[in-house]
């Protein structure tokens, strides 16, 4: 299955080196506008810049497909979705790749008309890690581990993504 992933959900799984796992269940792919972002991030020394350090590799080794795609596809005009989502949202539609893995709850909400109507489901990165536990990738309780430290890193804590996420956790 090819699934396309935006900035923030790499970043996440990342983060919880639960990545390299989402790779054995899907052909993972970016768009160039999504590259760049990971390289402006992968300047900082943060745990968000290693975590882009460590995706930049990924894409090096062609563990993740980085492919071209026309933003104007779509007239997105909203603020709230980026030109790296734009990009992502846009590739699903050009080459019909049914999932987007998004972690930005505001680009997730404009775009939810569209990806109806194209038959692209949004998911967050919590989605993934509940597949993982699914296809018995890692355990429920390293599932929750990885979840809560997300949340702090990334965070979450006490926001619409922590409440998402544990509503996510009730699916396993």
């Amino acid at each position: 299955m090819k699934t396309v992933f935006d900035t923030s959900a790499l970043i996440s799984l990342e983060t919880v080196e639960l990545l390299s796992h989402a790779m054995k269940i899907s052909e993972i792919i970016v768009t160039e506008e999504i590259k760049t972002e990971l390289e402006s991030m992968s300047l900082f020394a943060d745990k968000e810049g290693q975590a882009a350090q460590r995706v930049l590799e990924k894409i090096r080794d062609k563990k993740i497909l980085v492919e071209k795609s026309n933003p104007n596809t779509l007239l997105i005009s909203s603020s709230n979705v980026h030109s790296g989502e734009k990009s992502a949202f846009a590739y699903c539609v050009e080459k019909n790749v049914q999932v987007f893995v998004c972690d930005d709850i505001d680009a997730g909400a404009t775009l939810e008309e569209l990806s109806a109507k194209h038959g692209i489901k949004i998911k967050l990165s919590v989605a993934v890690i509940v597949e993982l536990v699914k296809a018995n990738l890692i355990s429920k309780t390293s599932a929750f581990k990885a979840v809560k430290q997300m949340a702090k890193i990334r965070e979450w804590e006490g926001g619409a993504l922590e409440y998402l996420a544990e509503k996510h956790l009730k699916q396993i």
